[in-house]
């Protein structure tokens, strides 16, 4: 053993997000369309001829409009409050309180489930042991060590508590909620802790004065963001047959990975060199969002077939902590200056690498059924062309990724995407840069779909971007 090796380490984080939104039933007053509109205050939008031109396809040209001042005047008018009350047989009065119980017109804003405050104190101790020697005359150096870890989370926030599920009268396609304390955002709070223990070791042995070996073993974990671990949960659909709700987990664990490493790296010059390396990772407890059942009591007061033994099940969106799966994978890099060439040419090179990835948990667009795969695998290639000499530094570079699985919950896969990037300097002085970047210099676009490739979901369109800089050293 050469050196030894050891310390403590203490973090302390702290997020809080606020959110305020509209209290009350006040959106909720006139679900159903139960009060019909008068015609007065609707106008015809004529689009003209030549709307849509050029996009292809039939496209309306007329469309109704209306004045938002006029029409929100209406339904707080006394009439049409009434009329509301009437075709869903509540109480007189029910619609005009929903839109006066939040406060000011019934949009006075209070905490919304959104809310939540999260601390997260992490303790840990650490030793590493250094060795070095040699083997058949052949010089090799490695590390063994590890890492306990202790954390604490400790999640506050706000949500409603639901206690009834009660049907609207004329209108079968919703159902009208109650909750404690007249729908109030209430405190909730959670906590939980946990241990790990994290091994790491390093071996690299210089095989010939040019080709180096190398073996690595390690356990790390991925906490999960502070945001998904919010003790609050949205009750987003409320429909029979179609109970959804969305929201955090407090219990959430990191996610553990046994990583292994093994690489063979050949550097046939100063600056240049090829590689290639092999990796595994087997991971478990990966956080993704997922669908799961919910069980949430309800007093089943109207005493509804939908709600066996007083229990409405709902499907929750929230973070979980899913199964087991491992990554495996390749990659390849060379880099390469043309020092032979006469100058000024002498100061090209270029960087070229890939990674090619296999796991046993990718998304199987034909099952619908499937609830886990693994997010963010895909294949990746990168190319770097360089020029370095005197005061002179160019730099374009291309980086492509395939098509990769970008969420599960709901099913989101970003399609392949290439960008172009350039980068020019040029030293004045020895204290003075200037540099000229240019980024997406092919005006690349990103695109999202759902579960095949044809259910579009996302177009992101950033366009090209420049930027000119000077840099300077005292």
């Amino acid at each position: 053993m050469q050196d030894l090796r050891f310390g403590l380490s203490y973090q302390d984080r702290n997020l809080k997000a606020i959110d305020v939104q509209t209290g009350g039933n006040a959106y909720g007053t006139y679900c159903g369309y139960n009060v019909p509109i008068p015609a007065s205050l609707f106008s015809v939008y004529n689009g003209g001829s030549s709307f849509g031109a050029g996009y292809g396809g039939s496209f309306p040209t007329q469309w109704l409009s209306y004045n938002p001042g006029q029409y929100f005047a209406f339904l707080s008018s006394p009439a049409a409050l009434a009329a509301e009350d009437a075709a869903t047989g509540s109480p007189p009065g029910t619609a005009a309180a929903n839109l006066t119980s939040g406060g000011a017109n019934g949009f006075l804003p209070v905490p919304n489930s959104s809310s939540y405050q999260n601390k997260e104190k992490i303790s840990a101790f650490y030793v590493q042991m250094d060795f070095r020697g040699t083997l058949a005359d052949r010089p090799w150096s490695g590390n063994l060590g590890g890492r306990y870890v202790h954390t604490q989370e400790n999640a506050f926030g706000y949500s409603k508590v639901l206690l009834d599920l009660l049907p609207v009268a004329n209108d079968p396609t919703i159902y009208n909620p109650i909750y404690a304390d007249n729908g109030q955002q209430l405190f909730v709070s959670a906590s939980h802790s946990y241990n790990n223990f994290l091994p790491s070791f390093n071996f690299k042995i210089n095989l010939t004065d040019e080709l180096i070996a190398r073996v690595a073993a390690s356990r790390s974990l991925t906490r999960p963001n502070l945001s998904d671990m919010r003790p609050t949960i949205n009750y987003d659909v409320l429909r029979p047959g179609e109970l959804q709700a969305s929201g955090g987990n407090p219990n959430l664990k990191p996610y553990r990975s046994d990583n292994y490493d093994l690489s063979l790296e050949w550097y046939y010059d100063k600056a240049g060199y090829v590689s290639l390396g092999a990796f595994r990772k087997n991971i478990s407890d990966f956080v993704v969002s997922e669908y799961v059942s919910l069980p949430v009591p309800v007093a089943n007061s109207s005493g509804s077939t939908a709600f066996p033994n007083n229990t409405g099940t709902f499907l929750f969106n929230t973070p979980t902590n899913a199964k087991s799966a491992y990554a495996e994978g390749l990659e390849a890099a060379i880099q390469h200056t043309f020092t032979w060439l006469p100058a000024p040419f002498d100061g090209l090179g270029f960087n070229a690498n890939a990674t090619f990835m296999h796991s046993n948990a990718v998304m199987d667009a034909a099952n619908t059924t499937q609830t886990f795969a693994l997010t963010g695998l895909g294949n990746s290639q990168n190319l770097i062309v360089f020029y370095d000499k005197g005061p002179l530094g160019l730099r374009v570079a291309y980086n492509h990724r395939d098509t990769f699985l970008a969420s599960t919950a709901p099913t989101v896969h970003t399609k392949a995407y290439g960008q172009l990037d350039a980068q020019a300097s040029y030293k004045v002085t020895d204290n003075v840069l200037v540099v000229l970047e240019g980024s997406n210099l092919t005006d690349a676009v990103k695109q999202q779909y759902d579960r095949y490739g044809n259910e579009f979901v996302d177009f992101e369109n950033y366009g090209r971007r420049y930027a000119l800089g000077v840099r300077m050293d005292f």
